[in-house]
């Protein structure tokens, strides 16, 4: 039986780390949490739901589901005019659990 920890791949290491550490600084935002727990309980939202329960006016909100889309947290899809969103990888509801957990 080998017990040894088999060796890491820096590169690869850092490069997920690096990511990892880019989701973690869009996420350490409280609208943006907000956002996120809302997505996790509707699934898809449109902007306007979104703006209205985050209560922020409509071009902050986008700016802000803009930016959780550009790095990866969510994803949009456009039906008639509106812009609907949901989390694009639902890994990222257990970093959402663990973040409401220890703030308790």
């Amino acid at each position: 039986m080998n017990l040894a920890q088999p060796e890491l791949d820096r590169d690869t290491c850092l490069e997920r780390l690096t990511r990892a550490a880019q989701m973690l600084r869009v996420m350490a935002h409280a609208d943006r949490l907000f956002i996120m727990q809302l997505l996790q309980r509707e699934e898809w939202a449109p902007v306007y739901r979104i703006s209205e329960a985050v209560r922020l006016p409509h071009a902050a909100t986008s700016q802000h589901l803009n930016y959780m889309k550009r790095v990866g947290l969510l994803k949009s899809d456009r039906r008639a005019k509106e812009v609907w969103y949901a989390i694009a990888d639902h890994e990222l509801v257990k970093i959402l659990d663990c973040i409401c957990q220890c703030a308790d």
